[in-house]
């Protein structure tokens, strides 16, 4: 499935409805693939899903033909007639596995492409979206905004044809790596950001664009590959072909990112706790260059718990804000904005030909097609994003989470160690407004 192309111009002198622009691109149907795995992003366990086993076969009674008619069979052949018919079965066993998980991800995979809606048609100039730190009116004229800042941020999906991911025999992810492929989109929003500044566009031109890019293609060189991040996932006990959940992928990309010296570092908070001492440290190694923070949260049982829905909407409102990574149960998706009481998302659930990473290949990670989730069918684990370019946005970051627990809103993480906080501070957070933003 590929993005749909950009809807036909209005007739001259005639101002398009609200209604007639949303309709115009929400067509677009996610779809639904019949993938190899189980594919969930809600679980940070990373055990593979139960499927029934069958009996061993029966032992084949014993021949009653008469000794004379019948051969003997020598003892040393029956050792390997009897690993033959093991090797069978367990093939016939994973055969059977493998037909069950297909069935499941196909109902997967359905849920999704029917838990995404497009806008609603009934928004109008008195509502307003949220996307990554920019507000748009949703009338015509913002409606076209806001798909055009949707078409800068990345959108990693599922691939196939890569080269194998070794020791496995993928070639594809499809059905089991959408959590991987959101936290490709979400950390490629991060590096862009830090490197190139919140204006950075789409520009085939722009060598440091195209050498950003490149860090995510398909193949086991690049330092945020899939293959490199199943590596990492394997070193966690976690299988290539099961699916990561938000804590798993943020360890492999940290992982990722410390074996590449060049690449900016990322942080990942442990037990919803950011330690200041330790982003202070990380800083000063970096000589003060620019630093990710990946938050891996789980906010209510079975669902979002309806506390931090508030802190969830204040998040896209900074300006540091790179996403979240997490989605509906069993089907990941990048969240970049919120619309009323819903999340616009990316969806990863499309599968295309490999990434090179070359400039005619940027169209197919980016797209303008909206897609909203209702925050009553979010799942409760996720993971935020953040990118600070210097230890002065850091410290904004801190001073701006301070003023939202002083205002009474449920910040879902704590920050340790963070004693510099000083009226100064929060003055300086007081001074980042969406008017500043590129």
């Amino acid at each position: 499935m590929a993005d749909q192309s950009a809807p036909q111009p209005s007739p001259p002198n005639v101002t398009p409805s609200t209604e007639q622009l949303i309709n115009s691109r929400e067509s677009e149907t996610p779809q639904v693939d019949v993938p190899r795995a189980a594919d969930a992003s809600a679980a940070d366990t990373n055990a593979s899903a139960a499927a029934p086993m069958l009996p061993s076969p029966a032992t084949p009674p014993a021949s009653t033909s008469p000794a004379s008619t019948v051969a003997p069979v020598a003892t040393s052949a029956r050792p390997a007639v009897a690993t033959q018919v093991q090797a069978l079965w367990s093939n016939l066993s994973s055969s059977a596995r493998s037909l069950l998980n297909q069935v499941e991800n196909t109902i997967h995979d359905f849920l999704s492409a029917t838990s995404l809606t497009p806008l609603p048609a009934d928004v109008s100039a008195a509502d307003e979206a949220v996307l990554l730190a920019k507000s748009f009116s949703l009338d015509p004229a913002g409606i076209t905004a806001l798909r055009e800042e949707l078409a800068r941020r990345p959108r990693l999906t599922y691939r196939s044809q890569f080269s194998p991911l070794e020791p496995a025999t993928f070639t594809s992810d499809q059905g089991w790596g959408c959590m991987i492929r959101v936290g490709q989109s979400l950390i490629l929003e991060g590096m862009l950001r830090v490197r190139l500044g919140r204006g950075a566009v789409r520009d085939a031109s722009n060598p440091d664009y195209l050498e950003i890019v490149q860090w995510f293609r398909d193949g086991p060189a690049a330092p945020f590959s899939i293959h490199a991040i199943v590596k990492k996932g394997m070193e966690m006990d976690t299988a290539i072909g099961e699916w990561f959940g938000p804590t798993i992928m943020a360890q492999a990309m940290k992982k990722n990112s410390a074996a590449a010296p060049s690449i900016p570092p990322i942080f990942v908070a442990q037990d919803a706790i950011v330690f200041a001492s330790d982003m202070d440290d990380l800083f000063r190694n970096n000589q003060g260059g620019p630093i990710l923070l990946l938050i891996p949260l789980r906010l209510g049982i079975d669902a979002l718990h309806a506390a931090y829905w508030p802190f969830i909407k204040q998040s896209f409102r900074s300006p540091y804000s790179i996403g979240i990574a997490g989605g509906r149960p069993s089907s990941a998706l990048y969240m970049v904005g919120t619309v009323r009481d819903s999340l616009l998302v990316l969806d990863p659930h499309m599968t295309q030909p490999a990434f090179h990473g070359t400039a005619s290949e940027l169209g197919t990670i980016h797209t303008d097609v909206v897609r909203c989730l209702s925050a009553t069918s979010l799942d409760p684990s996720l993971c935020l994003g953040f990118a600070f370019a210097s230890p002065a946005d850091w410290t904004r970051w801190v001073a701006w989470i301070a003023k939202l627990r002083e205002s009474g809103i449920e910040v879902p993480f704590s920050i340790q160690a963070a004693t510099w906080v000083t009226d100064e501070n929060l003055a300086l957070s007081e001074s980042d407004s969406e008017s500043e933003l590129p």
